[in-house]
């Protein structure tokens, strides 16, 4: 449970912010903070943006497999993580697996029928995969700064998927900043695509930190090995 309420937090802080959006600004003008940052107020009634795999297909396709890829990674980690003991090493060989399955060219057919469901439908589809992804990496790693990293992209996705569900059936974006938007292309966005993006961050530097750690380590190993034999060859 004390792992729990750090992605519960996130999304109360979501939902808090969303809610004083969409109580306190004007929808569709700006307001602006400063020479960069405005508040936009608007709604993402689209089932994409943030955890799409665009994979070059037509959006409604790419929600559509987004949620089938989020359903597919987390049995594969369920797979992974009962045959492979040790947390790290079921990090680095899902990570792998992942990358694997991403270099494999597959044309992957249009799923014509759903292209007449409610985008709302759609959205709640992919967002299911996701969650469902997500859920199990953050119940299941043991190593807490893993741990806490998958816990901020679950609240991401619940504070998102949250929207679909109720009034006004979209996300509710507010935030919007021209460097961003040049930069990165974000938008218009809100406090759970922010943790998206710091997920993302955070958790490359966290890779980087961890195979640092195993070079450190690798190395420390060599340099004892190596003196370990100069000495034996010195008294012999």
């Amino acid at each position: 449970m004390n792992k729990l309420k750090f992605p519960i937090f996130l999304f109360l802080i979501d939902a808090v912010t969303k809610l004083l959006a969409v109580l306190l600004l004007p929808f569709n003008e700006y307001v602006p903070i400063n020479d960069d940052l405005s508040f936009y107020l608007t709604y993402n009634k689209t089932p994409f943006g943030a955890g799409t795999f665009y994979l070059g297909m037509d959006n409604v396709d790419a929600a559509i497999y987004s949620a089938l890829l989020g359903f597919l990674y987390g049995s594969l980690f369920l797979l992974v993580n009962k045959i492979i003991r040790g947390d790290k090493l079921r990090i680095v060989i899902f990570i792998a697996l992942i990358y694997g399955l991403s270099y494999i060219n597959i044309q992957l057919p249009s799923i014509g029928f759903l292209h007449s469901w409610s985008p709302r439908s759609i959205a709640l589809i992919k967002f299911s995969g996701i969650i469902w992804m997500v859920f199990l990496f953050f119940h299941y790693t043991k190593i807490k700064s893993y741990a806490y990293l998958w816990g901020m992209l679950l609240a991401a996705a619940l504070g998102n998927a949250v929207n679909y569900l109720i009034p006004p059936y979209g996300a509710v974006d507010f935030i919007s900043s021209e460097y961003l938007t040049r930069r990165i292309g974000m938008g218009i966005f809100n406090f759970a695509d922010v943790l998206v993006y710091l997920f993302g961050i955070l958790f490359l530097l966290r890779i980087l930190l961890s195979l640092f750690t195993i070079l450190k380590l690798n190395i420390q190993g060599i340099c004892r090995y190596a003196k370990f034999r100069n000495g034996k060859g010195q008294r012999s």
